[in-house]
């Protein structure tokens, strides 16, 4: 009879790890919404929930099933690297009994987010010690799919639109011209998010990154979120001590302070605006937040009311979106100011130990954290945070820290003795 040997334990892992990967990568396509179409379903674009029918969430869904049946006894790890996916756990739980949820289904989703990320998280340590050589042979097919993907895009802009228009009104050049293809631009900036962190620390040929990086600038450069994202990842992969970070926090604000009345006194005048006023009602009149889905039912229920109490008749709009259009808007209005808060801190958490441990990481891990930290600027205008691909991200962001805790203690042993 034949034996499983440990090379094929390894490999499983890894196979376990890029399936996940894939999945997050496939629902920031247009995959679900060519496949709804292939049978007969029906699909939205821009919709809230984005398309009607979420194969990737079933399939990813299926897959984390078979993982827990056939490996349930190797699912051995350091156990307290879970202790933060045990809070959210709990934070959710009570979010669901003390506020008033819409949905109980959304609960039961983030739950099972949650198991996937934890999936993730262990999976990726128990592959702790691999070659980034080996996962890149395996994961540069898909780069240059991506990648060919952003080039179709950029094409499609461009020969709908003049070049004018395409710098000065990219908002709309973009959506008018992939709408029909299923692109929708909010996950194609996260997309986009990913392929710059993996030509930053995967691609070895210099030439070849940085004709990548200016192909994937060219083709986000108008997604304020993506920009935004891109430039706060940066920043924090080049803080190396509390004295640099707080020189950075520094610089920020004295931008911002020069900026202000070019740009923020207008913020008023920017959709987004209304959603992060907004807000603030929810968590006044709801203290444990209005529960997982519950913001846009809310805010489309209270809409002129909340109009009427928060804004003058110089306001452009006169209504408030019903899209929380930032993760933290979502996050405070699902889960009320404390709730909410302690769901920051574990990110925040992660976002301080990422610029501990990065010196030590190997340049996948570099690429994972990256997108992590690209995640959480990127939310601060674009509302991701409760789907299947933000929580595949974020367990192989607690799985590379972790990873890279073990490593730096490994190696102090070490050398002590």
């Amino acid at each position: 009879m034949r034996t499983t040997s440990l090379t094929d334990f390894f490999s499983i892992r890894i196979s376990i790890v890029s399936f996940f990967l894939i999945m997050a990568l496939l629902r920031l396509t247009f995959f679900d919404f060519y496949i709804s179409q292939l049978f007969g379903l029906p699909f939205e674009i821009n919709a809230l929930g984005g398309n009607a029918f979420n194969f990737i969430n079933y399939i990813s869904f299926g897959g984390l099933i078979i993982i827990l049946l056939t490996s349930g006894i190797n699912l051995s790890t350091y156990w307290q690297s879970l202790n933060q996916y045990i809070l959210l756990g709990i934070v959710y739980t009570l979010n669901f009994a003390l506020s008033p949820y819409i949905d109980s289904s959304w609960f039961l989703y983030q739950l099972i987010f949650i198991v996937m990320a934890v999936v993730v998280h262990i999976f990726y340590f128990k592959i702790r010690d691999w070659d980034d050589r080996l996962f890149y042979r395996r994961t540069i097919w898909v780069y240059w799919i991506l990648i060919a993907l952003v080039v179709f895009c950029s094409i499609q802009i461009v020969l709908q639109n003049t070049m004018k228009y395409y710098f000065t009104e990219f908002n709309d050049a973009f959506v008018h011209s992939l709408d029909d293809f299923g692109i929708m631009k909010q996950r194609y900036g996260y997309l986009l998010g990913f392929l710059s962190a993996y030509t930053f620390y995967m691609v070895p040929t210099k030439s070849i990154k940085v004709l990548m990086i200016g192909l994937i600038l060219f083709a986000g450069f108008g997604i304020r979120s993506y920009m935004i994202g891109i430039i706060g990842a940066v920043l924090l992969f080049n803080i190396d001590s509390i004295r640099r970070l707080i020189l950075t926090v520094c610089l920020i604000a004295v931008v911002i302070l020069l900026l202000k009345d070019q740009y923020f006194n207008n913020l008023i005048y920017d959709t987004r605006f209304y959603s992060y006023a907004n807000a603030f009602n929810i968590v006044q009149s709801f203290p444990f937040g209005v529960g997982l889905g519950g913001y846009p039912i809310y805010t489309d229920i209270f809409n002129r009311q909340i109009f009427a109490d928060f804004y003058n008749v110089n306001a452009i709009l006169d209504y408030v979106p019903i899209a929380p259009e930032s993760d933290y808007v979502h996050l405070f209005g699902s889960l009320g100011f404390g709730l909410g808060l302690l769901h920051l801190l574990v990110q925040a958490r992660l976002v301080w130990l990422t610029i501990k441990l990065k010196s030590i990481a190997r340049p996948f891990e570099k690429c994972l954290l990256f997108m992590f930290c690209f995640m959480m600027f990127f939310g601060l205008g674009e509302d991701s945070m409760f789907t299947v691909y933000y929580w595949i991200f974020f367990g192989f962001a607690t799985g590379v820290i972790t990873t890279l805790w073990f490593r730096k203690h490994y190696a102090k042993r070490t050398a002590q003795g």
